[in-house]
């Protein structure tokens, strides 16, 4: 699968009692292709947006942080993270 990648796409809102076992499944995989992981946050109000940028800061290369500033549901949420 030379110059594809694979998107993953995660939205949250306020989910940080199971962010990061989430994110570690993801980050896990033996997989012989590159991917990505796209996180968009829905402008949680609980510690959801700093375990993104912890992991973030340790996995660059990989995840995609979205932090949104306000919330836009969670449709559109999702739509806006498939645009990237």
């Amino acid at each position: 699968m030379d110059g594809i990648t694979l998107s993953v796409i995660m939205i949250t809102y306020n989910h940080e009692l199971f962010l990061s076992e989430s994110i570690q499944s993801i980050l896990c995989q033996k997989v012989n292709f590159t991917y990505e992981l796209i996180i968009a946050d829905d402008a949680s109000r609980d510690n959801s947006q700093k375990i993104i940028q912890e992991y973030y800061s340790r996995n660059s290369n990989i995840i995609v942080p979205i932090l949104r500033k306000q919330n836009l549901g969670a449709n559109e949420n999702w739509f806006e993270a498939y645009k990237i």
